[in-house]
């Protein structure tokens, strides 16, 4: 008898999984934007879903200064170049960004690898959704003299957002 209810407590999930994926319907895959360099190359992260309906993301390289570029594509397809990040030794807005996020405030959020005047260590960037970007904090790689701050650390990847409010 146990023999039997056993084999029932096997075979029932096991014909439910094969009849869901009979009847599933196939998935199809749906290309949305082709990055060219000039818009951007090596989108390495994920995109956000932001609270406007539209995907954020960054790329690694290209743009017009081929540092990397923070874009908005729409679900259909629709991608905006919101900014260009520039090579570090001409601005200090950072390189090669990374992982962006929204903020409680409705406002983007990221860090880039390297960049910052110079320091090469990176920095987290700020970016409004209409591309206005500014830099709240920079990293400083060791081997470099960053003056009389703090030396957090260099060449950030990810961010995230505490329940307090803080990055």
């Amino acid at each position: 008898m146990k023999k039997i209810g056993l084999l029932k407590t096997i075979l029932i999930p096991f014909v439910f999984c094969a009849a869901t994926a009979l009847n599933s319907p196939a998935q199809t895959l749906t290309v949305l934007h082709n990055f060219a360099g000039s818009d951007g190359g090596n989108p390495t992260v994920g995109l956000v879903l932001a609270t406007d309906g539209n995907f954020y993301g960054t790329a690694y390289t290209g743009g017009s200064k081929n540092a990397g570029t923070a874009f908005r594509i729409t679900p259909s397809g629709t991608l905006t170049t919101l900014y260009n990040f520039c090579q570090q030794q001409y601005c200090g807005d950072g390189a090669q960004p990374m992982q962006i996020i929204q903020g409680r405030d409705g406002n983007f959020y990221g860090v880039t690898i390297s960049g910052g005047n110079g320091e090469t260590g990176g920095v987290i960037f700020k970016l409004t959704p209409s591309g206005s970007e500014s830099v709240p904090a920079k990293f400083c790689n060791p081997n470099y003299s960053c003056g009389s701050g703090p030396q957090v650390g260099s060449h950030p990847t990810s961010l995230m957002q505490a329940n307090d409010g803080n990055f």
